[in-house]
């Protein structure tokens, strides 16, 4: 974070209550989760994470994660956040009323914790610690998509 900036540390779950510096506002800010080399991988306890950052608005703070990444990385890129997350469950053919905010791990969705984990094989390799580029990120989760990973 630049100097500042609001910042906090998750807890071992990864939840976390991020506050604003006083007298402004998390309203059309975004959120960037850097993953260091101290969290651990909760889809493989005792492994440690590929360091990365994920991308989260703050319009939707309650959950950070690959989903949350492909629809940041497209208001990035200028669309507004309906059209990102209209666009990103097109995208990765989730249901028309998909909430990115749900906490997919807590409810136990396998489903979209599957996908999640494919779009962050995508985080980690094509993005990692580079600024994101939307276009190569974006081929890349739709090549994920289509011929996605075996366990």
């Amino acid at each position: 974070c630049d100097a500042g900036e609001p910042s906090t540390i998750t807890g071992s779950a990864g939840q976390f209550t991020l506050h604003p510096v006083k007298n402004t506002s998390l309203a059309g800010m975004f959120l960037v989760a850097e993953i260091g080399s101290t969290a651990e991988d909760l889809d493989v306890p005792g492994q440690p994470m590929a360091e990365t950052l994920m991308l989260g608005l703050a319009e939707k703070p309650a959950v950070v994660s690959p989903l949350t990444t492909v629809v940041a990385s497209m208001v990035h890129a200028g669309d507004t956040l309906t059209q990102a997350e209209a666009r990103a469950r097109t995208l990765l053919a989730l249901s028309s009323t998909f909430d990115f905010s749900t906490d997919y791990l807590a409810s136990g969705d396998t489903e979209t914790h599957a996908l999640a984990q494919a779009v962050n094989m995508v985080v980690t390799v094509v993005v990692g610690n580079a600024t994101i580029n939307t276009t190569q990120f974006l081929d890349a989760v739709i090549g994920v998509k289509d011929d996605p990973p075996k366990p």
